[in-house]
């Protein structure tokens, strides 16, 4: 089995928002230490309610996906926090891969609805690569697979 997912990693997209929100707050704090005017207390809400904004943003961006997705030649292994599906290939109608997001985002479709819902997405790894737009490699071979199982006619 191989593994063609990467973890979700919430925390690592609050960390720029963490340093902004870091700055922001030592500017806001410098006329304090240096005895002047305090700046109003509005300008010292305003990273704070900046930082919240962005954080419900990239929750949502994460929420839902799928923990690990390993390729089993005919069939997918998706863990999810709250357990583990086995996805026959022949069970996907469409596989949609967003590789203008980062990171990369692959949205799997399918014929019926399961425990997970009728679409189930994960995180890709993405191959080093100077073109970030091109088609991810491990996904076209997927979608090959899925194709080759809709034309032997193999549904239920």
């Amino acid at each position: 089995m191989q593994k063609i997912s990467q973890r979700p990693r919430p925390w690592l997209a609050l960390l720029p928002l963490l340093f902004f929100f870091a700055v922001l707050a030592l500017i806001a704090l410098h006329p304090a230490w240096q005895g002047t005017r305090p700046l109003p207390r509005l300008i010292l809400a305003l990273p704070l309610i900046v930082t919240l904004i962005i954080s419900l943003f990239i929750a949502q961006f994460f929420s839902g996906l799928a923990q690990e997705v390993w390729d089993g030649g005919d069939h997918l292994r998706i863990v999810f926090s709250r357990g583990v599906m086995h996805l026959p290939l022949r069970d996907i109608s469409n596989i949609s891969y967003n590789g203008t997001s980062n990171p990369p985002r692959v949205t799997l479709r399918l014929r019926q609805d399961s425990s997970s819902g009728r679409e189930i997405s994960f995180l890709v790894k993405r191959p080093f690569s100077l073109h970030p737009l091109r088609s991810h490699p491990l996904i076209d071979e997927l979608i090959d697979r899925v194709d080759q199982q809709r034309s032997t006619g193999v549904h239920r």
